[in-house]
């Protein structure tokens, strides 16, 4: 699938519906923010937006948001990891009810929360799924991932072409597999979300250590980077992950976050050798215990 009519970065909105994020501290946004926030973005061309069922409710107040720019979103949710995923009427009930919540006809993609839930495919997933793009609810099914693994079982169902997954420069997976290279091959349409790694990549040294004791390496070897390539963690957070060319999706909860993300996508990707400095120093420091938020 192409990205050429995507734009640099998606808006996640779990911010809208929860707190979300170790680096929060402002809390769940406000109706009234995120009525700023959105009518920001779509006035400047920004018309992607993330969410999901599970996310409080983000859904509901993204459509009250939306209401006189409906059609001008683009929205991708994910089904609520308490349904039943054998129960292809509940499935379908869902989306319907997504589509209501977020005040549009048609949502662009529907992913799983859980991978495991492919299992059930044949057992009433699929068929609930299926009845929902017949329909005209859903335009693509994809699939939330946490690791590389995970995601290379994904590739042998040809009913999924969109991922999302975690995809920083802390995160050696997908980059070490050959994953997104395979991903492409299968015209798959991979989101990279975590791209800050809820936060921890912005934070202080003094904070990551407090938060994440095993970071300390890490989080020293990070800013001695952002020192030598004399530029702040975020633009190189920023600058690695869109380097890929995949779209990112950003958590965002205030208009002054998307103003300084605008920026950001504008900033230019970084060279093959930039790249590589920076994996072959961060990388080999890299653990599960560090960049899966599970284990903080």
């Amino acid at each position: 699938m192409s990205v050429a009519n995507i734009p640099g970065f998606v808006i996640g909105t779990a911010q809208l519906g929860m707190d979300y994020g170790v680096s929060n501290l402002s809390g769940k946004t406000t109706a009234i923010e995120a009525q700023e926030l959105v009518n920001h973005a779509i006035n400047k061309g920004f018309t992607w937006f993330d969410t999901a069922q599970s996310y409080g409710d983000s859904e509901t107040v993204l459509g009250k948001s939306l209401i006189n720019n409906a059609s001008k979103a683009t929205i991708i949710t994910k089904l609520h990891p308490d349904l039943d995923p054998k129960n292809s009427s509940e499935i379908f009930n869902s989306i319907q009810e997504s589509c209501s919540r977020l005040s549009v006809s048609k949502l662009w993609g529907v992913m799983l929360h859980r991978s495991e839930w492919l299992q059930y495919w044949n057992d009433g997933l699929g068929a609930g799924l299926k009845k929902a793009k017949e329909e005209g609810l859903v335009e693509h099914i994809g699939v939330s991932v946490y690791d590389s693994e995970e995601a290379q079982e994904i590739l042998s169902f040809p009913e999924i072409d969109i991922i999302q997954l975690p995809f920083n420069a802390w995160s050696p997976g997908f980059v070490e597999s050959d994953f997104l290279e395979r991903a492409r091959d299968a015209a798959i349409l991979c989101f990279f979300r975590s791209v800050y790694l809820q936060g921890l990549l912005l934070m202080s040294k003094v904070d990551v250590i407090k938060q994440v004791p095993a970071a300390k390496q890490m989080i020293t070897v990070w800013h001695d980077l952002c020192k030598s390539f004399k530029t702040a963690p975020q633009i190189l957070a920023f600058r690695y992950a869109k380097s890929f060319g995949f779209p990112l999706v950003l958590g965002i909860e205030s208009v002054d976050q998307l103003k300084d993300n605008i920026v950001l996508s504008e900033q230019p990707n970084l060279n093959h050798d930039q790249i590589s400095e920076i994996e072959s120093v961060l990388h080999p420091l890299s653990s599960i215990e560090i960049i899966n938020p599970s284990c903080w």
